[in-house]
């Protein structure tokens, strides 16, 4: 990361650079510094671009991640992730997003953030919602068993642990058998 991370930051600098542009080597920025655990850096910069930034789905996805994780402000994070759900690609076809940031991600993180808060009829929503995107990232799956053992329903649960188990690592897979039973 140190020599990506050091050409983006000279590129800030840069008068002439295009705003697409721009927003994409913040965006990167702001990955690597969450990716790091340089919350300070991530604050600063994220306050210094905040405005033109809030184009881009995976900044909002990160922001969400910081609200959330480091400031617990979880109305605030559910903003970001709800505007990353709803980023039109149409409307900014030149910013350079993944396609999950638009679709099963900030699905994932908003029920992740409602399973933490114990928000169990919320949590399987979203939940539910990012597991018709795609069925092979294992946190989708995890939390949503162990929201469904939450709302006793233990054999949809069960079923689900059944269809997935090839996903869970080792050590997820013995949580989930312990909810399960």
């Amino acid at each position: 990361y140190p020599g990506a991370l050091l050409e983006f930051q000279k590129s800030l600098d840069y008068t002439n650079i295009d705003e697409t542009i721009m927003i994409n080597n913040i965006t990167y920025i702001v990955k690597v510094y969450a990716t790091l655990g340089k919350w300070e850096q991530f604050a600063t910069l994220t306050a210094k671009y905040l405005d033109i930034c809030l184009l881009n789905p995976d900044f909002c996805i990160t922001y969400g991640i910081f609200l959330n994780e480091i400031k617990k402000n979880y109305p605030e994070a559910e903003k970001f992730y709800k505007m990353a759900l709803n980023f039109n690609p149409d409307k900014y076809p030149f910013v350079i997003y993944e396609l999950a940031s638009i679709t099963w991600k900030p699905l994932l993180f908003l029920g992740i953030m409602n399973f933490n808060q114990k928000n169990w009829g919320q949590a399987k929503s979203y939940l539910e919602k990012a597991l018709t995107f795609t069925n092979n990232v294992w946190q989708i799956q995890y939390y949503l068993i162990i929201t469904l053992a939450r709302l006793n329903n233990k054999l949809e649960a069960r079923n689900l642990f059944k269809k997935s188990i090839a996903l869970f690592p080792e050590m997820e897979k013995k949580i989930l058998i312990d909810h399960l039973n």
